[in-house]
Parts: C-alpha cells; structure tokens; sequence
C-alpha cells in the first residue's frame, strides 16, 4: 500500500510568516508572533557563522567582518 502527499508543505518559518501577514484573527496574531520573538545570537552576533569560522582572520578581520565590506577597500 503507497499513499502519496497531495498537500503543500510550506515550512515552519514561512506558515509563521504568512499566518502574521494574512490572518484577521487577534488570537491567532498574538499565538504565531510568540514564534517571532528576534534576538541576537551571542555566539557569533549575528553574522549566522560558527565560532570555528569567525575564529579564522585576515587582516585582523573575520569573515563576518569582511563580508559586507567592498572590494574597493
């Protein structure tokens, strides 16, 4: 016996984000923003790396550091 899935699965973090943005009820606004409560990451603040990566440096910078900058520089 195969059964096949005939839904769409969209993802947690999308449901989330489309249930905020498109819902008229208050209660389920207030229950999905519980699921966006943002913060920053003491580990790597916020340049979304590991600790071994931003340990690596060049110039004195890691590559959280270097990313954003411009080629120019």
């Amino acid at each position: 016996m195969e059964s096949s899935y005939q839904g769409i699965f969209m993802g947690a973090r999308k449901y989330v984000l489309h249930t905020f943005a498109t819902t008229q009820s208050a209660l389920m606004k207030k229950r999905v923003a519980r699921s966006m409560v943002g913060s920053i990451c003491l580990t790597c603040h916020d340049k979304r790396l590991k600790r071994e990566a931003l340990a690596v440096t060049f110039a004195g910078h890691n590559i959280g550091a270097i990313s954003p900058m411009p080629l120019e520089d």
